[in-house]
């Protein structure tokens, strides 16, 4: 009779360690592949912008170029999945490291939720959710546009920048940079933060808040006012500038003090200024009893460069901070939070020239919302001043998101099988 030839259990087990090795490296190898791939396809900074009474805006970046899409949901299910701005066509695959949604034909006054689509990956957050303004009667004809161009570091333009700009303590408004570098925003548009109303401006004088998000270009910061915005001079990506000078004689290679893209290092860099003619501690805006629309107001002054100014502000809510003197002889302050309408005093105490502290108070009026100023609220000397400049704020925080992706899971179900499969046919060969 012929004997079967058995594989000795030694060896059995040996095949069996071997294939468990070769599977843990392949799995682990196949795992390291695919979360490179899904990290490159994460949103990051998501914000709600352009809010009106029958559509909004959401804007992100990513670390590579990936197509981009929202789907929206009123209660009834989620749409079909909205495509960039940008895209071509209706199943446009466009990529893009810059993403600028708008959703459109909305109720007013209607919640919606949303999700993004990011490459192969759905993000879902429970703070993925836009409320639609009231529907307000027309500004009129006239839109009031704000416009410019972006530039890279090298000078050239770049297309699919994001643009983001508040007025008067507004809602954020965007938009996205053509191939040819260029933006617009309308600011007949501008609603107030609660959306309520639209914001009031003067023609010549209010400043404007302007951050750029280049993606893997790097960022910039910019200052302009009504005035001096039709066209804002070209900004650069990696810098920040100062335009609320009514001569506007800095040149934009000038004024960028920052070179590194980090956003936190642009935030850090302030504004290249003009010298001042005197070192006398003062308080420069808001001016004496003036009166203001802006809740938020920048306080600025000048003193002794590198003395420490104590600032007091008396209000409804008391608030207190210190800020150094800079080299050129200015300073300063925004409160964390905005103010209640009515009169507030605010008191700065700083050394002079001869070391002896003074003290300094004026008042000033915040006007409810919605009412006019009838008088110039800052004299115009205050527009040659570069305060610090403050970020620009988002609709909504940047939430850590969820990914929908199941890779992980099936390789490890598919490398569980395998093992299972390899141990039972190799047990079976050493048991007969």
């Amino acid at each position: 009779m012929r004997q079967e030839r058995k594989i000795p259990t030694i060896i059995a087990i040996f095949i069996l360690i071997v294939g468990l090795v070769i599977t843990s490296v392949v799995v682990t190898q196949a795992q390291r592949f695919f979360l490179k791939a899904d990290s490159s396809s994460v949103v990051k900074e998501v914000k709600i912008s352009n809010v009106a009474d029958n559509s909004f805006s959401i804007s992100w970046i990513t670390d590579q170029p990936v197509s981009g899409s929202v789907g929206y949901n009123d209660g009834n299910g989620f749409s079909r999945p909205v495509l960039d701005d940008r895209a071509q066509s209706a199943s446009s695959e466009d990529k893009f490291y810059t993403h600028h949604i708008t959703i459109r034909f909305l109720k007013p006054k209607s919640t919606y939720s949303f999700k993004i689509i990011s490459g192969s990956q759905e993000f879902n957050d429970p703070s993925y959710k836009v409320t639609t303004a009231s529907t307000l009667a027309s500004q009129g004809a006239v839109s009031n546009p704000v416009y410019g161009t972006i530039l890279k570091s090298d000078q050239t333009p770049i297309g699919g920048a994001l643009v983001y700009l508040t007025i008067n303590n507004s809602a954020l408004m965007s938009a996205y940079t053509k191939s040819s570098g260029n933006w617009l925003v309308a600011l007949n548009t501008a609603r107030t933060s609660d959306l309520e109303s639209f914001v009031t401006f003067k023609p010549k004088g209010d400043v404007e808040n302007i951050f750029v998000q280049g993606g893997k270009d790097g960022v910039a910061q910019a200052k302009t006012i009504t005035g001096n915005d039709a066209p804002v001079p070209s900004i650069t990506l990696g810098k920040n500038f100062d335009f609320t000078t009514v001569s506007n004689e800095i040149s934009p290679s000038s004024t960028g003090s920052a070179t590194n893209n980090s956003q936190s290092e642009q935030t850090k860099a302030g504004f290249v200024q003009a010298p001042i003619t005197s070192s006398a501690p003062a308080i420069l805006a808001p001016a004496n009893d003036s009166k203001l629309n802006d809740p938020h107001p920048t306080f600025q002054g000048t003193g002794v460069p590198g003395q420490v100014v104590q600032i007091t502000l008396q209000s409804e809510q008391n608030f207190s901070a210190s800020v150094i003197v800079g080299k050129d002889g200015r300073w300063s302050w925004s409160p964390p939070e905005n103010l209640a309408s009515g009169e507030h005093t605010v008191t700065i105490a700083t050394p002079d020239n001869s070391g002896q502290t003074k003290t300094i108070s004026q008042k000033f009026l915040v006007l409810a919302s919605g009412t006019s100023v009838t008088e110039t609220a800052t004299p115009s000397a205050t527009l040659t001043l570069a305060p610090t400049f403050t970020p620009t704020p988002t609709a909504t925080p940047t939430p850590l998101p969820r990914s929908g992706s199941t890779t992980q899971t099936i390789l490890l179900f598919m490398s569980g099988l395998v093992i299972l499969f390899l141990g039972g046919i190799f047990f079976y060969a050493s048991a007969f």
